[in-house]
């Protein structure tokens, strides 16, 4: 699976669950996963989507309160 057909099959996945990511924030995300060296395929959807909303923070505003 090429980094694209990962991208595709991801935001497809996260759109799904009620996450629309644009480019932007699905770069976040991906990010986010490897941050932790998870593969998103091999996740729950509550796991997903609890990391991946992080995506949607600021670069300026604070962690949230349970990191």
């Amino acid at each position: 699976m090429t980094v694209s057909d990962r991208d595709t099959s991801l935001h497809a996945r996260l759109a799904r669950l009620g996450l629309n990511f644009d480019a932007d924030h699905l770069g976040r995300a991906r990010r986010l996963l490897a941050a932790y060296g998870v593969d998103p395929g091999l996740l729950s959807d509550i796991v997903l989507m609890t990391v991946c909303v992080e995506a949607y923070r600021s670069e300026d505003s604070p962690a949230p309160i349970w990191v």
